[in-house]
């Protein structure tokens, strides 16, 4: 088993170089398909970076355009104030944010690096499919690294959408780094990549997490459940082959396009679980989404639709699951590699590396 069982019940476009060192920052994208979470992602970041739970460890956060401010903003503001999460839109999302952290020393010999991750995301409505593409296809093949989430419950709903959004896009990315000359011998893409399973606390997911005993407990304040990273590959298959989506295809495909050795995978919540007056995990009562009613605005026209609207509700200020991680271990695996390929040439690889 791969680990102690949640207790609970029934176990329920190129990117502009930023200031600094040149070559210091690490270039990220953020990948997936219409419904897959990247909104809430981003909501959560900050969260992540500074919250209670987080490993905040003195990252800074900044926008790189008014843009990007813009949203910075909203997300805080929705996620801590108001306790919403984004609402489905048709409007393009493009966000541009550095992370930084400094170098730490603690109780190392030998200071950890300092680090610069610039994060963005190009997310245009569907109706637009060419402008999407290649904003993508921009997007992802200026990326050193890739963190693409896929969403198990609305790949279930959607059908073919997810596979077909995924594949479309990967192949007009190879075909764009074949041109380029910087596509691997053997076809593959050079990028690493995060696979992150969202929506670890949808009651499905997380029922199928605790029946299989793939979730285990943090043994620390506020004691969140979590899927350990060693087991969230197979954790991931399993969700593939179970909820009748097209994930399957998606993680062949996965398989054949990524080095295997530059792929990992992550079980991921930006909601998080609802936090109990103790400010701890309550496994008899873990979701962290209520839905109320819209108020309606302005007087009714006759005959018009009369069904209640609702949106979601958080029900605690978020503690997210696994939502930084992805990003320090990508930060820290390019960072080796460049280290590895300035010791081969003899040269100095760019930043504190």
């Amino acid at each position: 088993m791969p680990g102690q069982a949640v207790p609970g019940q029934a176990v329920p476009g190129p990117s502009a170089p930023v200031s600094g060192p040149a070559g210091n920052e690490v270039r990220m994208a953020l990948w997936g398909a219409s419904g897959s979470g990247k909104s809430t992602y981003l909501w959560a970041l900050p969260r992540a970076l500074h919250g209670t739970g987080g490993r905040a460890d003195g990252w800074t956060i900044t926008p790189l355009d008014d843009t990007s401010r813009g949203y910075l903003a909203e997300a805080e503001k929705g996620l801590v104030v108001d306790r919403v999460l984004p609402q489905g839109t048709n409007m393009a999302l493009s966000v541009r944010w550095l992370l930084a952290r400094r170098s730490r020393r603690g109780l190392r010999l030998k200071p950890a690096p300092a680090s610069r991750i610039l994060l963005t995301v190009d997310d245009r409505p569907g109706g637009e499919y060419n402008q999407a593409l290649d904003g993508a296809v921009a997007q992802l093949a200026d990326a050193d690294a890739v963190v693409y989430l896929y969403d198990p419950v609305s790949d279930a709903r959607r059908r073919s959408e997810t596979f077909e959004a995924f594949s479309s896009t990967l192949r007009a990315v190879s075909a764009h780094l074949l041109r380029q000359g910087r596509l691997r011998d053997d076809g593959r893409l050079p990028q690493h990549l995060a696979v992150c399973v969202t929506k670890f606390d949808d009651p499905a997911i997380f029922d199928r997490a605790c029946r299989g005993h793939w979730a285990t407990q943090d043994d620390k304040r506020p004691y969140l459940p979590r899927v350990a990273n060693h087991y969230a590959e197979d954790f991931f298959a399993e969700l593939c082959r179970a909820t009748g989506g097209t994930g399957e295809q998606v993680r062949k495909l996965i398989q054949d396009s990524f080095v295997p050795q530059r792929t990992r995978y992550y079980v991921t919540s930006s909601v998080g679980f609802n936090l109990g007056p103790d400010d701890n995990y309550d496994p008899d009562d873990f979701g962290n989404i209520d839905h109320e009613p819209v108020p309606a605005r302005g007087p009714v026209r006759p005959g018009a639709e009369s069904a209640a609207r609702y949106r979601e509700r958080l029900r605690s200020v978020p503690v997210p699951v696994n939502i930084l991680e992805p990003l320090v271990d990508l930060d820290r695996l390019v960072r080796r590699d460049r280290r590895r390929a300035a010791s081969r040439t003899g040269t100095v690889a760019g930043g504190p590396s």
